[in-house]
């Protein structure tokens, strides 16, 4: 799969934050970045489709994570899910 949405200056948020926005965010550092996000569903993990072309520099963004470099290539973003009496998505 291939994303076709620009990711914008501000960045594209691809997780929203629980606790006062602290959302996880792609941003396209140095060239261009793509990345379509999915209307979240219990049933399935996938929540972004990021794609980082050649000589482009992306970062996923969290207030309180930091922030860590994504390579160039095709990648599909994916939930957590704890494991409980029941499986539930991690709130972050």
């Amino acid at each position: 799969m291939t994303a076709t949405t620009l990711v914008p200056k501000s960045g594209t948020a691809v997780v929203e934050g629980a606790n006062a926005g602290n959302s996880h965010v792609v941003y396209a550092a140095d060239g261009p970045a793509y990345c379509d996000t999915a209307i979240p569903h219990h049933e399935d993990l996938r929540i972004a489709i990021l794609t980082v072309p050649a000589g482009s520099r992306v970062y996923l963004g969290h207030a309180e994570h930091g922030y860590m470099g994504i390579a160039p290539g095709n990648y599909e973003i994916r939930r957590q899910r704890e494991m409980a009496a029941w499986a539930r998505m991690v709130i972050d």
